[in-house]
């Protein structure tokens, strides 16, 4: 999900406006408040204390809690990796699917 670019509050699904600047690069706002704030008032979001970037410069929001709360509550994914075969039987198996795989690759070059 995106953030607001006044004052960092999640953008639900759905909702709020994109602002795309002629320099091509995007602005997220979840209300009129933020957006007229930000663009048509030119405020800077660090003088109000309901946004996020205040809070964090003034240290009343803890960042780093906030990473790992969420790389926590996402689990990594783990690489395409094939399964490791459990006798030699299967590896045997394996590695001669390989090697024919190569030598019909190597019939259609010809």
């Amino acid at each position: 999900m995106e953030r607001c670019s006044f004052c960092g509050t999640e953008i639900e699904r759905g909702t709020g406006k994109i602002f795309v600047k002629k320099e091509g690069s995007l602005l997220y706002f979840c209300s009129n408040k933020c957006e007229k704030n930000l663009l048509k008032l030119g405020r800077n979001p660090v003088k109000f204390g309901w946004t996020r970037k205040y809070q964090k410069a003034k240290g009343r929001i803890d960042v780093a809690a906030e990473v790992r709360a969420k790389s926590e509550a996402q689990p990594k994914k783990e690489k395409g990796k094939p399964p490791k075969p459990e006798n030699e039987a299967e590896l045997v198996k394996t590695t001669e699917n390989k090697e024919e795989k190569k030598e019909a690759e190597e019939k259609k070059n010809d």
